[in-house]
């Protein structure tokens, strides 16, 4: 459980990392391009880069901030500044809309440590959303900010431990990308899909996982949404796990014969819609190449199939 820990603390070193970087892009929605950047340790300083003109923005809210992204979550012209802010013990997420120079402040009294691990559309709408990973007292929340509407929404479950956020993808074929969450309590693992657009999320666990670890998320059966491909280990057995949001189900492919075994890529390997999962695997005696072709469930080997 300690590596979904680390994952977390990884995402915050690099989000203050993102203090001292600089971002470029059209904030102001004129089709010129700006550079902004942390300035006098807690301001954002908005720098046009054909007048060299600069705007300054602070906040009695901002101890110290970093810039994590610039993107359009309010589906107006020009994209946003979208910063992790921190005053004392207080975390907040801060949007600068410099289209019209205001800053829109979102917090929750669900936070007491945070990340900003994603800026995408996960409701079908217009405008990206933010997605934030808490935790608070130990117990871990996943924040949605929809800033298009100014409003926010709040995900848990009895189910998580710990958790980290691996993906956001679409996977049940819907308008939206889903939030994939890999999340252990008790040392069993669970996959947790929310479908924000609809503000609901499905639970997925399984007897064959004692491990557990997500490879990727791609189109394996050719119909709408992608598969979350997973890998996994337990007491006997290890293999790959491919989960059809879409439909619900979960498609498993034990390699407990083999020594060892890895996913090498997954490719479109026939014409067929949907791609192949290409794994390499040894035995005592033994090693070779093998194709899944998730859509059929259908195994067969391969002379070579990695990249």
């Amino acid at each position: 459980m300690k590596k979904y820990f680390f994952y977390f603390f990884i995402c915050m070193i690099l989000m203050t990392q993102s203090a001292f970087a600089a971002f470029t892009g059209d904030t102001d929605g004129d089709g010129t391009i700006e550079t902004v950047y942390v300035c006098n340790t807690n301001r954002v300083c908005i720098k046009d880069l054909n007048t060299g003109y600069v705007k300054t923005y602070s906040s009695t809210y901002w101890g110290t901030i970093s810039i994590v992204n610039l993107k359009d979550t309010d589906a107006q012209p020009g994209v946003e500044v979208v910063v992790l802010a921190t005053y004392g013990t207080t975390p907040r997420v801060s949007v600068i809309r410099d289209r019209t120079g205001a800053v829109r402040h979102y917090s929750s009294p669900y936070w007491g440590t945070i990340a900003i691990t994603h800026v995408e559309d996960t409701n079908g709408q217009a405008g990206n959303e933010i997605v934030v990973l808490a935790v608070k007292n130990n117990v871990p929340r996943i924040s949605v900010i929809r800033d298009a509407n100014s409003s926010s929404r709040d995900y848990s479950s009895p189910y998580w431990g710990t958790i980290a956020i691996t993906h956001v993808e679409d996977t049940n074929g819907q308008a939206g990308n889903e939030i994939v969450v890999l999340a252990v309590k008790n040392n069993v693992p669970r996959i947790s899909v929310i479908r924000d657009a609809n503000s609901s999320s499905r639970d997925y666990s399984s007897p064959y996982w004692g491990t557990l670890a997500v490879n990727s998320v791609v189109d394996t059966n050719g119909s709408p949404g992608n598969e979350i491909i997973l890998v996994y280990t337990t007491t006997g057995d290890k293999g790959i796990s491919v989960i059809n949001d879409r439909l619900g189900g979960i498609n498993q492919y034990s390699y407990g014969n083999k020594n060892t075994f890895s996913i090498l890529r997954t490719f479109d390997y026939d014409t067929d819609p949907g791609k192949e999962i290409c794994t390499s695997w040894t035995a005592s005696r033994s090693s070779g190449y093998e194709i899944i072709k998730d859509k059929t469930r259908y195994r067969f080997p391969s002379g070579y199939c990695g990249g």
